[in-house]
């Protein structure tokens, strides 16, 4: 499975003790992270006792290790592995190999009841890491490495902790206290990494050019994608964006919390008749240099949230998505621009939804390939296409229909029971008359079952009472 907790993405591999095919499943797990974004932590929990019986990573790739092909693939996804080690021969060269050399780290369960134990363990270390990154306006040529080149430092305290980072640090031990042991446990761990001396010439770029890219949520899917800002420029007090989702979609605005990013911006949208949205975000006041995105930095600025998800894949999210940089033409200093990434990832053209908005990519997976606005109208399964998707239907299967009834037993509570499906949400209403109707129960989320509501209502002298339930 895949989690992804403020730009963590994180693979769970469950593997037999033996670890016989678990280095076949770390192997494929490393290869579905897909394209690295810069400001994403990568990570990689696995069971395993270390050893590798027969797996077929050994055999593709004999004589290389498949130790150092699993280090390799992690590296080359910038993938942190950590590893519960278990079983009655656990190979620590192996796991510390696969762990250190990566950036993780291993951690020992003696029985089946430390299993959860250490897995907590792993979710701890992992939620408390942070990235720190630096940004310099220093242009100056320095000679390349090996000179001394330009040394920057950092002090970060944490409550009443403190501690220094230097980037010319080539080996260093590092003291690490496992506060889940009572009493705490403190560990020292001498790392290898080399850190070279930074050199200006080797990173310099054009610091008015910011980088955006789009990120699918990996914990929910598809359903919500991100605009992230991986590096932002001096200065920038608007952001303006066009996109055209190919599902219906909502908008807002992240990172608007005290000390974050966007902290007193605000968003509005408009749209033209082609469904051909514009995002225009303004920090709390625009002649005030002040309330610009702080320099460098990275983040959330916009989540998008698609209400169906059906048919629904990240590669086909847009049909248009783009920065609107002339927007900068208006601001001083000018100068500010933002490139993308990878917006074309997430865009595959369609043509804008006909009248009821039925997305074109699941018209067309049910087979309605042309006229739009004429198919989302036939009724294949008692409601018109357009219904169907909004109910969650198949509208190809006549079986596949959204069902109420009704049971009034004299001295008994009336009963009302009505199909559901996974993804859509319910409403029960009632009227005495059917110009006037209210609200019984609303926010009712589908089971994929039928779902009964019992009205408790004192209806003592009540002539008549109509029901009726929404899906949305």
């Amino acid at each position: 499975m895949s989690q992804a907790i403020d730009g963590i993405q994180t693979n769970y591999v469950r593997g037999n003790y033996a670890g016989t095919r678990c280095w076949d499943a770390m192997y494929l797990a490393l290869n579905q992270f897909g394209p690295s974004n810069i400001d994403e932590q990568r990570y990689l929990v696995a069971m395993t006792d270390g050893n590798d019986d027969s797996s077929d990573l050994n055999t593709l790739f004999f004589p290389t290790n498949a130790v150092d092909i699993l280090v390799q693939t992690a590296q080359a996804n910038h993938v942190a592995i950590y590893c519960v080690a278990f079983g009655n021969s656990i190979n620590t060269t192996a796991l510390q190999q696969l762990t250190s050399q990566t950036g993780g780290r291993y951690y020992t369960a003696a029985t089946t009841a430390d299993l959860g134990t250490q897995f907590q363990v792993i979710e701890k270390d992992i939620s408390s890491q942070y990235v720190l990154r630096w940004a310099t306006l220093k242009r100056t040529t320095i000679p390349a490495y090996p000179s001394p080149g330009f040394q920057p430092s950092f002090q970060l305290t944490c409550g009443t902790n403190t501690a220094f980072w230097n980037t010319n640090i080539v080996m260093t031990n590092i003291d690490i206290v496992d506060t889940n042991q009572t009493p705490p446990v403190t560990n020292t761990i001498t790392t290898n990494a080399v850190q070279f001396p930074y050199n200006p010439p080797d990173w310099a770029g054009d610091v008015r050019i910011g980088s955006l890219h789009l990120v699918q949520d990996a914990d929910v899917g598809p359903q919500t994608i991100r605009l992230r800002t991986a590096y932002s420029p001096r200065y920038v007090r608007a952001l303006r964006l066009n996109y055209r989702p190919n599902f219906p979609c909502t908008a807002s605005l992240d990172s608007t919390n005290t000390s974050e990013i966007l902290s007193g911006w605000t968003m509005t949208e408009t749209a033209d008749t082609n469904d051909l949205r514009t995002l225009t975000m303004l920090s709390s006041d625009t002649n005030n240099l002040l309330t610009s995105i702080p320099y460098a930095a990275f983040g959330d600025l916009v989540s998008f949230h698609f209400l169906y998800p059906e048919s629904l894949t990240a590669t086909q999210a847009f049909s248009v998505f783009n920065v609107d940089n002339s927007i900068y033409t208006n601001f001083l200093p000018v100068g500010q621009s933002f490139t993308n990434q990878n917006f074309t990832n997430f865009v595959k053209l369609y043509p804008p939804a006909p009248p009821h908005g039925t997305p074109i990519p699941w018209l067309i997976s049910y087979g309605f390939t042309n006229n739009f606005a004429a198919a989302e109208l036939i009724v294949t399964n008692g409601l018109p296409v357009w219904e169907a998707y909004v109910a969650g239907l198949n509208p190809t299967n006549a079986s596949s229909r959204f069902n109420v009834s009704t049971a009034f037993i004299p001295g008994q509570v009336p009963q009302i029971l009505f199909s559901t499906v996974l993804g859509r949400t319910y409403r029960v209403e009632t009227a005495a008359t059917l110009d006037s109707w209210s609200v019984l129960r609303d926010d009712i989320p589908g089971t994929g079952g039928n779902i009964l509501f019992i009205d408790n209502r004192v209806l003592s002298g009540v002539n008549s009472t109509f029901y009726r339930v929404a899906v949305y």
